[in-house]
């Protein structure tokens, strides 16, 4: 997946969302681009609660995928 480096990094930069929750989703082989157009009640079933799948549903966007890849490109900090 293409894509897989960035959504990583949108994940790892979500408030209340660490390395634990990202390792549970790839470990059951959840982690997909799919993810980039989930809505809360797909987080949910993911095993996030309703409060962090809402934050999840409104943040993991193609549109974050593409300021985190323009923030790359423009020499922002942070993204290796």
């Amino acid at each position: 997946m293409k894509d897989e480096r960035w959504l990583l990094i949108a994940l790892h930069e979500t408030e209340g969302i660490g390395r634990k929750s990202i390792a549970r989703l790839r470990g059951q082989r959840m982690f997909s681009r799919d993810m980039l157009h989930y809505n809360s009640r797909d987080w949910e079933e993911a095993g996030f609660p309703e409060e962090k799948a809402k934050l999840l549903s409104e943040r993991i966007t193609p549109d974050l995928i593409e300021e985190l890849k323009s923030r790359k490109l423009e020499g922002g900090a942070g993204i290796l």
